[in-house]
């Protein structure tokens, strides 16, 4: 019954759009901003499966959203959805294989005997591997994938257990922005789309240090939040771990660290890293470390649901319906530069990333926009650096950052705790950008 009531209340502001029409939107746009309301509503409730929902989304946007079938399937026809479907079997291979047991819990273990110790180790982590697994999406599951086994074999609370994981994707996505490699998908996009050009000593000057800065202050707030069921982590300091590897661990280490090394060499040689993983699975399949059965590790619901949600971006650009949406926006902008104009920028970044949800899609469609509203009163780069913060660590639910989703749909954390701790950052950011981001950015130069 409850469902039932909840599924009827789903339906009221999407039929409300289709009986109105508002802002002047077409037929075929109100059913297109109807069921995208509609579909973001039954994903936070869950009365319908969130696989059925994405079917329908991506159903409706192909008979209604008068854009080209192959942008509908962005992520499927994109060269990292193979990527990521290898990436379940490698991930699975690598947990498999022991070889998080063996090399790397005994040195998490030791040197995570605190909260702040063990999130300090994941911050060192993600560095690191900012520079051996390009790939964003394949290295935050191996980060979470290595946590979640290091906590599952330490046998700490499973209260505990969710807050951490999540911490895991919250330092590695700010790390990401550190370096201009620490994400070769977002942060590119950001030079592309905005015209600008930025070289990666310039990328490091601009972010690092407030970044830095920025981690410090929402992980502090992050802690605080969760305070309880953090306190559930208990673990007494150990001896210094002595590795001792026989002859199978040293080939099952060799079937893991081969692809991991040519991949992080990728530049270096022609052989692309959707090869390199493909391959490094043969081997595993090959050393037995993998069996026919672990095909079962590949999440068709995720990948359905990220189908779903890169979709929504170019569908909401194609059928005009963000361009309209955006154009309700102009009268909150003032005519000069204050702090006003810098909160309309960032206010009305978010509420469009609210609706297209892709961080990529928001950018493509907000920074032509936020130039044209801001032209001869704040300076393009300036511009173009708030956004960019802004839409890379804002989300509310997990769509808003496809990182976020990759961990719900591992089941690392729940989307309740995503909700929760993102209506809380949304402040923290807001926060950061008025007193760490744009105070540095107008000491470096930009104004």
């Amino acid at each position: 019954m409850a469902s039932t009531k909840s599924l009827l209340l789903s339906l009221v502001i999407p039929m409300i759009i289709l009986l109105t029409k508002p802002l002047g939107l077409s037929l075929d746009q109100s059913i297109i901003l109807a069921a995208l309301i509609l579909t973001l509503t039954l994903w936070v409730n869950k009365t319908v499966s969130r696989t059925y929902s994405s079917l329908f989304l991506i159903l409706v946007f192909l008979l209604f959203g008068n854009t080209p079938v192959d942008k509908v399937f962005t992520f499927p026809l994109s060269d990292n959805f193979l990527l990521i479907v290898l990436s379940f079997l490698f991930s699975e291979g690598i947990v498999k294989s022991r070889m998080i047991d063996r090399l790397l819990k005994p040195y998490i273990g030791y040197l995570a005997t605190s909260i702040p110790r063990l999130f300090l180790s994941i911050w060192l982590m993600s560095l690191i591997m900012i520079f051996v697994i390009p790939q964003p999406f394949i290295r935050l599951i191996l980060l979470g994938t290595i946590f979640r086994e290091y906590l599952n074999g330490e046998g700490i609370d499973e209260d505990a257990k969710e807050p951490i994981l999540l911490g895991v994707f919250l330092i590695a996505i700010i790390t990401n922005t550190f370096s201009l490699k620490g994400d070769i998908i977002m942060n590119p996009a950001l030079i592309a789309m905005s015209g600008i050009d930025i070289s990666q000593a310039q990328w490091t000057r601009y972010f690092l240090l407030p970044g830095l800065i920025h981690l410090i202050f929402l992980m502090s707030i992050f802690l605080a939040m969760n305070r309880y069921d953090l306190a559930k982590y208990k673990k007494s300091k150990g001896r210094i771990p002595s590795i001792q590897l026989d002859g199978d661990d040293k080939k099952k280490l060799l079937l893991v660290l081969l692809p991991l090394v040519f991949w992080a060499f990728e530049q270096l040689h022609p052989v692309p890293g959707t090869v390199v993983i493909l391959i490094g699975i043969i081997l595993m399949y090959i050393g037995r470390i993998l069996s026919f059965k672990d095909l079962g590790s590949i999440q068709w619901s995720l990948l359905v649901f990220l189908t779903a949600t890169f979709s929504i971006g170019p569908v909401m650009s194609g059928s005009g319906t963000a361009q309209i949406l955006f154009g309700q926006m102009k009268p909150i902008f003032p005519q000069e530069y204050s702090l006003l104009m810098v909160l309309a920028v960032i206010l009305s970044s978010m509420a469009i990333h609210m609706i297209l949800g892709s961080i990529v899609t928001t950018m493509s469609v907000v920074l032509p926009g936020m130039a044209l509203l801001t032209e001869g009163i704040m300076s393009p780069i300036l511009v173009a650096l708030i956004v960019f913060v802004t839409l890379a660590l804002h989300f509310i639910l997990p769509f808003h950052s496809v990182h976020l989703v990759v961990g719900e749909g591992y089941g690392f954390f729940s989307q309740k705790r995503v909700i929760k701790t993102g209506i809380v950052l949304t402040a923290v950011i807001l926060l950061s950008l008025f007193a760490i981001y744009i105070p540095w950015w107008h000491f470096v130069g930009l104004s």
